[in-house]
């Protein structure tokens, strides 16, 4: 029985179960400085336990302080409304703390809810642990920053604190997680390693791109792990957990080159056998010289991820990207000479957006793929109108009206029907066309199995930038459709296997 229980929900409800999900690791940092002042914390993950019903019944008494869930906008929410609900149904007195992106972006509406009774706005480690240490005491939350709460139906919020120092934050739990159901590979990042484990390098970016959470959350506010806090942690994965891949997770793990270079440095002279992969913006490398670059690949960098979102010029000054075309191509190149992989991150649906705009996508996106054999790209993935962003706001001039209560806003993203209102029907349809067939385009480097029809759709991804034909896509069905038999034999034949 635990002082504290932690919540995930499903992260989406079209989960692949075959690929190991992430592990919690919002959920483990806030966990740790609960645990280094002796409160017990359990954490239930709904991507690896579906039926966490009867786990909370073990866990949840009279003696439990109070429980937490985190959650994105989207799906997430869904879940995290279904653990509220069944901890106030067996323990109505217990407070539910919610935090994570969507409660930080829209904190007085998420608050409202009937089932939640405390929000943290942004970084959780410290505010969770005044509340808990408060409700414990029986003492007052109003002098606990970061946060909101109610009392007798009216909304309490204290005032923001400054970001923490991250390298003051404590060691993760990670004895807390069941590993086995936590074994990562990474097929689009790292394909060759055997277990991959994220890193949390750094939070927040200095810049300003119009659709990024990072405006409202992170208030432009760039921290990061030291180049020594960061080997340690690699030094103690490999030991503990026989990784032979990092991911570096955060916001820009970039941003400050001496520390990247201090880290590969120091990867090179301990001699740690490591590859790894981290997100870069396309600005930065294209200022980077071959020694630098040689740096990064002797350390083990074997693919950087970039978001160009756009190959439209006028789209790009729009979001206020703060890239160009020159500076996308230039990267490529410099990529392929130094035989680095690449992943690029595209995105369809903007406000203001043309046919255009989109087909200039399209013909980016395959002018990369054309011109280095190691170039991937992801999406075009459907734009999402985010609260507190210069492109939402732009949605919202031109005719968008968002979810006003927290449960509404499950299902938003999922359904671009409703999330992409701003945009004219005919558009709408032709985009969702389109986008079906340019992700094809690039299926035969992401999926084994499916390189027959990689020649196919990147004919066809050719013939819509050109001609701006679409026409039927009886062959998108079939791919849906052999993708299905393939994942069912295959769970079939991994069942067999286990018994």
């Amino acid at each position: 029985m635990a002082d504290v229980i932690l919540f995930r929900p499903n992260i989406s409800k079209m989960i692949d179960k075959a690929l190991s999900p992430r592990p919690p690791w919002g959920l483990l940092f806030i966990a740790a400085p609960l645990i280094e002042n002796n409160y017990s914390v359990k954490i239930i993950d709904e991507e690896i336990n579906s039926y966490w019903a009867d786990e909370l019944d073990r866990e949840l008494n009279d003696s439990t302080i109070c429980v937490g869930v985190t959650s994105m906008t989207g799906w997430q929410i869904l879940g995290g409304l279904q653990f509220s609900r069944a901890v106030k149904k067996k323990r109505p007195c217990i407070p539910v703390v919610w935090g994570g992106l969507h409660p930080s972006i829209l904190p007085e509406q998420t608050i409202k809810n009937d089932f939640v009774d405390i929000v943290v706005r942004g970084e959780g480690e410290d505010p969770l642990l005044k509340i808990v240490t408060a409700l414990k005491g029986r003492s007052s939350l109003k002098g606990i920053a970061n946060i909101y709460s109610k009392e007798n139906e009216k909304v309490y919020s204290n005032p923001k604190n400054d970001f923490m120092d991250m390298n003051k934050l404590s060691l993760l739990p990670y004895r807390m997680l069941e590993w086995g159901k936590y074994r990562r590979r990474e097929p689009s990042t790292l394909p060759n390693c055997k277990l991959t484990i994220d890193i949390l390098a750094d939070r927040g970016c200095p810049h300003k791109c119009g659709f990024c959470y990072n405006l409202n959350v992170n208030n432009c506010a760039w921290r990061g792990l030291s180049a020594n806090k960061i080997i340690e942690q690699i030094e103690y994965l490999k030991e503990k957990f026989l990784i032979d891949g990092i991911n570096f997770l955060g916001d820009n793990f970039f941003v400050d080159k001496k520390r990247v270079s201090d880290v590969c440095a120091e990867i090179i002279k301990r001699k740690i056998k490591i590859t790894w992969h981290a997100d870069c913006r396309i600005d930065y490398f294209s200022t980077y010289d071959d020694k630098f670059i040689n740096l990064l690949k002797e350390s083990g960098c074997k693919v950087l991820t970039f978001g160009v979102e756009s190959g439209s010029p006028r789209m790009l000054k729009l979001m206020q990207k703060g890239i160009s075309l020159d500076q996308i191509f230039k990267v490529n190149e410099s990529l392929k000479k130094h035989q680095i992989g690449a992943s690029y991150h595209f995105m369809a649906g903007f406000p203001e957006e043309t046919k255009d705009d989109l087909l200039q996508t399209y013909a980016v996106m395959m002018k990369l793929f054309d011109g280095y054999s190691k170039a991937n790209f992801l999406g075009p993935s459907i734009y999402t109108p985010y609260p507190g962003t210069p492109l939402y706001d732009k949605c919202v001039e031109m005719g968008f009206k968002g979810p006003e209560k927290l449960e509404d806003w499950a299902n938003f993203g999922w359904d671009e029907k409703t999330s992409l209102t701003f945009m004219s029907p005919k558009y709408l349809k032709w985009m969702l066309k389109s986008v079906n067939v340019i992700k094809y385009a690039n299926i035969a480097k992401r999926v084994s199995g499916m390189e027959w029809v990689g020649w196919w759709f990147r004919l066809r991804a050719k013939v819509i930038i050109k001609f701006n034909i679409i026409g039927p896509q009886p062959e998108v069905t079939l791919v849906y459709f052999f993708n299905a038999v393939i994942a069912s034999v295959k769970k079939i034949f991994n069942f067999k296997a286990k018994k």
